[in-house]
This record gives C-alpha cells, sequence and structure tokens, in this order.
C-alpha cells in the first residue's frame, strides 16, 4: 500500500513541476514581446540601437539625457547626472551606439517619453559602460564661493523654464520656486552677491552651459539679502 502511496505522490510532483515550468515559459515569452516601435525586449529591459542626436540637461543646467535617433523614431534616454562625464566622453554625438533602457520613464518624466539608460555598448569602438557600476558622488557642499557682478542674466535651456543664471562666469542655480521670485528684482538690479557652494568638477557631472555650478545659500540684491531656502 505504501508503494501505491510513493507512487501516487512522485505523480503529484510531475505533473506540479510541469505546470511551473508552463508557467515560467508563458512569462519569458511575454518578456520579449515588442514596445512599440517594434523595438526588441531583454527581459524587462529594452535594447535600442541609434545615433546619437544630440545630449539635454535638467533644469538645474546638468547634463543627464541624450536624444537616440533609431530605425523607427527618436528617443531621450536618461541618466543620473553624476554619470555625465564618462556617458558623454563614450556616446559621442553622431556614433553609432547600442543601449540598453528600461522602458519605465524614471521620477518626473511622461511615461513612455523617456526611457532609462542601464547599459551602453559602442558599435564601433566595441567597448562597454554598465552604469550600475558608477558610483554616485558623497554627498558634500562643495567649495565655498562668493562672486559679484553688476548684471545676471537668466539661462535657460531649450523651452523649459530656467531656474538658473550666470554671474561673473558662474552658473548660480536656484531651487525654481526662489528664481520665480528673485529673477524679476535681479533683472533690474545694480549689484548682485552671490555666496553659496561651487560644486566639485570632479565628481562626474557636466553643466550644459559649460560653466562651473554654484548652488546659492545667499544672494544679496543691491542692499537686500534673501536666503536661500
Amino acid at each position: 500500500m505504501s508503494n501505491w502511496k510513493g507512487a501516487i505522490l512522485l505523480l503529484i510532483l510531475l505533473v506540479a513541476g510541469w505546470l511551473i515550468y508552463r508557467f515560467d515559459e508563458k512569462k519569458l515569452i511575454s518578456a520579449n514581446k515588442t514596445i512599440p516601435g517594434n523595438i526588441p525586449m531583454r527581459g524587462k529591459l529594452t535594447t535600442i540601437t541609434g545615433t546619437v542626436l544630440k545630449y539635454g540637461s535638467n533644469h538645474g543646467g546638468d547634463i543627464d539625457r541624450f536624444m537616440l535617433a533609431s530605425d523607427q523614431k527618436n528617443i531621450w534616454i536618461h541618466f543620473p547626472p553624476h554619470t555625465a562625464r564618462l556617458v558623454t566622453s563614450f556616446a559621442v554625438v553622431n556614433n553609432l551606439i547600442e543601449a540598453v533602457v528600461d522602458p519605465n520613464s524614471p521620477p518626473g518624466h511622461e511615461s513612455g517619453q523617456v526611457f532609462e539608460l542601464k547599459h551602453l555598448h559602442s558599435v564601433s569602438a566595441k567597448t562597454d559602460l554598465d552604469m550600475a557600476l558608477i558610483p554616485a558622488p558623497a554627498p558634500r557642499k562643495g567649495f565655498e564661493i562668493e562672486i559679484k557682478g553688476s548684471l545676471a542674466k537668466e539661462y535657460k535651456h531649450g523651452n523649459a523654464p530656467g531656474n538658473t543664471f550666470i554671474l561673473s562666469g558662474k552658473l548660480v542655480s536656484l531651487p525654481p520656486h526662489m528664481a520665480r521670485e528673485l529673477f524679476p528684482l535681479m533683472s533690474n538690479a545694480k549689484s548682485i552677491l552671490v555666496r553659496g557652494y561651487m560644486r566639485d568638477s570632479t565628481e562626474g557631472f557636466l553643466s550644459a552651459s559649460g560653466l562651473s555650478i554654484v548652488k546659492a545659500g545667499s544672494i544679496q540684491i543691491d542692499s537686500i539679502i534673501y536666503k536661500i531656502r
């Protein structure tokens, strides 16, 4: 009797194993479906081959994306700003590359409009760049700095609202709500004094303007001092 029980148990285990295998197979097939534009999937990631058209930046002026021209359409691909120095040296404008991306748009971007970069392969140089292996810089304020000028010029990036301005050859970055409040006051100012911190240029960030970025702690417009909050 015990032999029959053992045989039945073995049969149940074999059937269960077959069902689990079929379920995993269906999931694998589903994972390799294509997204709009017939771009092939690699698991949850998408592989896109195309030419780098141009780079874009965030509201603070940091380069954090590039536009890739694939066979189907032009696609914006986002990457962390601290990786910009490596990415721009690897994915040169007009070069052919293969990008592995997450088709889910990163936070703050409209769904389906921007992909997140995970891996780069240079078709011409036959070299690779794994984004997961680039460490984020340790949080730090940077170098304390004081700059003064008689004229501030708002610096805008494409059609995006600007929250930076140029003063004495530096790009000063403000929180968006402070930029809206202070830009009208600075446009007619005779004297502007900024105290803040200039970011370490060795950390991997790149400014779209090519200027050093200063995070303002306070701004004196003529005789009135405004704390940046």
